[in-house]
């Protein structure tokens, strides 16, 4: 069973930001979700650093709790830079896009293993709760110094194009440019990953999802620009 540090009364609170890695969330009940989140902010408020060490930090802590969606923001972050380059972003833009997607999911660190290990369908209540990830996201990230420029982007890394997103339901151009490529992103990454409760697909697959759904979950133009992005990938292989 996980230690769950973040609410353990005999754990110690840990000012030194090179070992909160440690501090990973585990299975945290309703009643605790508040105390978890106060004491992840106040952790994140010490990283006083650089964009990339307090970057660090918090992704040595999804790590720990989670390894495999870790690896996932990675491959996120990585494809949505591709994809802001692409689009002719400015430098510091795509440097804040590319951050934004290796925090977009740091929230779920206080989602609990039964939601996010779960190998069938959400029920409605924990649906409510999974689509609270990007609020304790924001809250996490805008409380890091060298991070709060992107906290927005965290929010909205999952609404849609055509307003059907969460939390805020914004639509179209309403939504931060930044957390429209990290959607596509993340959803391609999803689709062509094992998870859980879905198989694995082709990245082909996953291209026709990405053209199936422009204009409604994604932005078109972003759509394209992964798509190419991708091709791009496939013809230097």
């Amino acid at each position: 069973m996980k230690t769950n540090v973040l609410t353990d009364a005999r754990t110690p609170y840990i000012d030194d930001p090179a070992r909160l890695w440690a501090l990973a969330a585990a299975g945290l009940p309703a009643e605790a979700l508040e105390p978890a989140l106060d004491r992840l902010t106040r952790l994140a408020a010490t990283l006083t650093g650089s964009p990339t060490a307090a970057q660090a930090v918090l992704l040595g802590m999804l790590d720990q709790r989670e390894p495999c969606l870790a690896r996932h923001v990675r491959e996120v972050a990585v494809l949505a830079r591709d994809v802001a380059v692409h689009l002719g972003l400015e430098a510091s833009v795509v440097e804040d896009v590319m951050l934004a997607a290796n925090l977009h999911d740091v929230g779920k660190l206080a989602i609990s293993d039964g939601i996010l290990e779960k190998a069938g369908p959400l029920d409605e209540q924990e649906w409510a709760m999974m689509r609270r990830h990007t609020l304790f996201g924001e809250r996490i990230v805008g409380a890091a110094p060298a991070l709060r420029r992107v906290a927005k982007l965290v929010r909205s890394s999952h609404e849609r194009w055509d307003g059907a997103g969460y939390p805020d339901g914004l639509a179209g151009a309403a939504i931060p440019l930044g957390s429209r490529i990290i959607l596509a992103c993340d959803a391609y990454d999803a689709i062509t990953s094992e998870r859980p409760y879905a198989a694995s697909r082709t990245p082909r697959t996953a291209e026709a999802e990405l053209r199936t759904h422009a204009g409604g979950q994604f932005d078109p133009s972003v759509a394209d620009a992964l798509i190419a992005v991708l091709e791009c990938r496939r013809e230097l292989a």
